[in-house]
């Protein structure tokens, strides 16, 4: 039943495949009675559908009832839904990412941790008879070091900036496009060389089928292939080429509407697959795009309020005669001193003598904004936004004025998942292709001396074996976590390369240098005393701690000098935390 059922499938990669079988459709002129009886069965289908959720047999949130009946639902497939709603979701991300605060904050932290200061970083791993190639390794990654500063097309950014800035749209606008192009400038390293396309620059209005162009495909489209929103693809979903503008359709100097059909290999697409059905990116601020307007609007209209009500100070109540009201004058040669109904502006000044009529009240105003609940409300509103992108509310704020250590610590814990999941999706959609076109051009024009054009033809996984090392974080407690480093290497669950990559670093480079640090000590006649002894050659008895970089609360009971990241402390950390107290 299985193999049958699968035999169906039109995805999959066997020669005899075949369509999956359709009901049968109703003649073109079918009786009425024959139309009639469809539309009762229908009809009935429904009603006992409707009658299965009502009685309690279905799912209750699907059920129709005073409460929801507004609630308009539809079925959309991905392509479909962000088809419609792109342009509207595009243009207000990319206003929002302008004006306002929260928006440009939740891109920057992205960017900060997904990609750091120093970049989406990449090594060579290359093996040969199980060990590792240390020569061949370094000079391929010397040679991607000094690639890294000629990767822009335009000359202007560095590697890293370049996937700052590639993350940074992914985020605001759910997708963009590295370029792969070559130059001819002979001082080049290599003339490979990217250029980053904004996602307006793809022909959105390009279909095929049902395409806008009046019925005619594409130049080169292929058989059986199809283009969908500006990108072809073949039979299976794989893309074929991509239809870019030659320029930018909303730059104010752009002249030209032609458009150019760029092959897939040189196209790396950023964006984050979400459903089976999606072949194109979409804003993740789509969830809360209405929120964080709102939020705006809202701190605007409280700043109004309070910065009104602070310029009205006192009111005069007069029993006898009119008063001049709430105008203002303008401050200026045309001011007459009075508003534009003739009545006298009042205006209060240092040191003033006021006289007051007979039976004249003095009421001073205080203003009562901001509201008391103003802060609760924005935290509020934060906390969903946090939640509509896939962060915590401390990863999107930064606000830890009431947060304890141990909330502190878990936050940090599930935004560092998160951070993971975007670095992975990075790391193999870009870091990967990026490196391992970087290598075979090294290989082609000669410049590596550990690897010839053949040798490398004859075993090209080998020599494009890397490994990705992403940007780290710092501990909040250094201690506390190198002592559960180390307990985690000792154990046999870890690795001095896993805990090293967890901070962004490289153990055999950490190594190599400490080694040129203590050598270069020893040639000067010095003795470091910082030498480490660790797991490598010493036990953690006998190993320095560094102090913490954070104060603990005494208040809060996970803070305790003894936590680590395995659980609680362990008499050994006890007894040596005691004995360094004393």
């Amino acid at each position: 039943m299985f193999s049958k059922t699968m035999n169906l499938i039109t995805t999959v990669t066997t020669d005899d495949v075949r369509e999956t079988p359709a009901l049968p459709p109703l003649p073109v002129r079918a009786p009425l009675r024959q139309i009639r009886r469809h539309a009762q069965a229908a009809e009935m289908r429904r009603r006992n559908l409707e009658a299965s959720v009502s009685g309690g047999q279905g799912y209750q949130s699907a059920a129709v009832n005073r409460l929801n009946r507004d609630w308009l639902t539809t079925h959309l497939a991905a392509d479909a839904a962000i088809g419609a709603s792109w342009d509207s979701l595009t243009r207000r991300a990319r206003d929002l990412k302008r004006n306002e605060p929260w928006a440009n904050q939740a891109v920057e932290r992205i960017v900060q941790n997904v990609i750091g200061d120093e970049g989406f970083r990449a090594e060579s791993e290359v093996e040969i008879d199980g060990e590792l190639d240390e020569e061949a390794n370094a000079e391929i990654d010397e040679w991607y070091e000094r690639w890294a500063e000629e990767a822009d097309a335009e000359g202007r950014l560095h590697l890293a900036e370049i996937q700052a800035l590639a993350m940074a749209e992914c985020a605001e606008v759910g997708q963009c496009f590295l370029v792969s192009v070559q130059l001819g400038d002979k001082n080049r390293t290599i003339p490979l060389a990217y250029q980053l396309l904004e996602a307006e620059q793809l022909r959105m209005d390009l279909d095929w089928p049902l395409t806008n162009m009046g019925g005619a495909p594409a130049t080169g489209l292929a058989a059986g292939n199809r283009i969908r929103r500006g990108i072809e693809m073949d039979r299976y979903n794989r893309p074929v080429a991509y239809h870019f503008w030659r320029e930018h359709p909303y730059d104010y100097q752009a002249g030209s509407l032609d458009s150019i059909r760029m092959p897939a290999a040189r196209v790396i697409h950023v964006f984050r697959k979400t459903r089976p059905s999606q072949t194109q990116g979409i804003t993740w601020f789509a969830p809360i795009l209405q929120s964080l307007r709102d939020l705006g609007q809202y701190i605007g209209d409280e700043m109004t309020a309070a910065s009104v009500g602070a310029k009205f100070v006192v009111a005069i109540k007069r029993a006898v005669g009119m008063g001049t009201g709430l105008g203002f004058g303008t401050g200026d040669a045309t001011d007459t001193g009075m508003d534009r109904d003739g009545n006298p502006l009042e205006e209060l000044g240092a040191g003033i003598i006021a006289d007051l009529a007979a039976g004249d009240e003095v009421e001073q105003i205080e203003s009562k904004r901001p509201a008391a609940q103003a802060g609760p409300w924005i935290k509020l509103i934060l906390e969903t936004m946090a939640n509509g992108i896939g962060l915590t509310y401390l990863g999107l704020t930064g606000d830890v004025t009431q947060a304890s250590f141990s909330s502190a610590r878990f936050a940090r814990l599930q935004d560092k998942t998160f951070w993971r999941i975007l670095q992975g999706l990075f790391g193999r959609t870009v870091v990967v292709p990026m490196r391992r076109a970087v290598v075979q051009q090294l290989v082609a024009f000669g410049r590596l001396r550990s690897v010839s054009p053949t040798q490398f033809a004859a075993a090209r996984t080998r020599w494009l074996a890397t490994r990705l090392l992403p940007h780290g974080w710092e501990e909040i407690q250094v201690q506390q976590e190198v002592e559960a480093a180390i307990r985690r290497i000792q154990a046999g669950l870890s690795t001095l390369q896993i805990e090293s990559a967890n901070f962004g670093r490289n153990w055999r480079r950490i190594f190599k240098q400490r080694a040129r640090e203590l050598a270069y000590a020893r040639q000067l006649g010095l003795d470091l005393a910082v030498d480490y002894p660790g797991p490598v050659n010493g036990t953690m008895a006998d190993a320095p701690v560094a102090p913490d970089l954070l104060e603990k609360d005494p208040n809060d009971p996970s803070a305790s000098p003894g936590e680590t990241d395995a659980g609680d402390a362990s008499p050994d950390a006890e007894s040596s935390q005691e004995g360094e107290e004393e």
